[in-house]
């Protein structure tokens, strides 16, 4: 779940959005399922940037846990729409030659269910991550 990294460490903090499009890169590399797409690494650096400027909390008291809420709703309904809807089906269609408006009717359902359950892990997470990494790592980063 990279999107616990921008919630934690920010965006630019560290490389982080380098890290979207490395990530994208070694896994293609390393883990290689069809041929590579130069599409899919863009649109891991748009959510990237929408979770980063979203999500991330400079220090433990930036957000209250109902706005913190708030933008990961936000934030994921955004990363939804733009990047899974709208750029990796433009991706999906450019490669596989199928009609952009046929994919998206069956991807906004399978989109809309996942919000909900990424909202909820990501709230989960951060919540028992939030503590060890405060503790642990804050202070170094800061």
């Amino acid at each position: 779940m990279y999107q616990l990294c921008y919630v934690l460490y920010g965006l630019v903090q560290n490389g982080h959005l380098q890290s979207a499009y490395f990530g994208d890169l070694i896994g293609a590399t390393l883990f290689p399922f069809g041929s590579f797409f130069i599409g899919y690494t863009i649109t891991a650096g748009v959510a990237a940037l929408i979770y980063g400027f979203l999500l991330y909390e400079k220090d433990e008291n930036t957000y209250t846990q109902k706005q913190f809420t708030i933008r990961l709703i936000l934030a994921s309904i955004l990363v939804t729409v733009i990047a899974n809807i709208g750029l990796n089906t433009l991706w999906i269609s450019i490669t596989t030659g199928k009609a952009f408006m046929v994919l998206i009717a069956t991807r906004i359902v399978k989109e809309l269910i996942m919000i909900p359950i990424k909202v909820v892990t990501i709230l989960f997470l951060e919540k028992v991550l939030r503590k060890p990494f405060n503790k642990y790592l804050r202070s170094e980063n800061d």
